[in-house]
């Protein structure tokens, strides 16, 4: 399997975040991804590109966002990684805590990084000098076509 990594950047206003979606979405499902998965995959990014808005750039459009997809296989398993890079202020979603509260208890907007931790098999974040890198990943399996 040979798929060209999906590389963008965008302005990182809430306008962009649907065609990030989009441009993820359309890079998994050539990857083989399908149905539930997929569905996931598109959630997650939405959540976390809405929070790199909303808290990396305090939601104006005063930078970037750049995202990186790539599919590592082995036969029919594979892991899609998706890399989303910005350059506004720290904010780590790793940070947060579980979802331990009641639902009565929940601040309104609190329930995003709980949705990326379920839908995806991994969240990775990391600061460099100037940088915010969010990690998210998941495995699936591609069907073996009957010959």
């Amino acid at each position: 399997m040979s798929i060209k990594g999906c590389n963008l950047t965008l302005s990182a206003c809430h306008e962009s975040v649907r065609s990030i979606c989009q441009a993820v979405s359309s890079f998994a499902n050539e990857a083989g991804m399908r149905g539930r998965d997929l569905f996931l995959v598109e959630l997650a990014v939405d959540e976390a590109c809405t929070n790199i808005v909303e808290y990396g750039y305090s939601g104006c459009d005063s930078g970037d966002l750049i995202v990186e997809c790539s599919v590592k296989s082995s036969g029919a398993d594979r892991t899609l990684l998706i890399k989303l890079t910005d350059h506004g202020n720290v904010h780590d979603p790793t940070k947060q805590n579980d979802l331990t509260e009641g639902l009565d208890d929940l601040r309104v907007g609190g329930l995003g990084v709980q949705i990326m931790r379920k839908a995806m098999d991994s969240m990775e974040y990391q600061r460099t000098e100037d940088s915010n890198l969010l990690i998210l990943s998941k495995r699936f399996t591609v069907p073996m076509d009957p010959e």
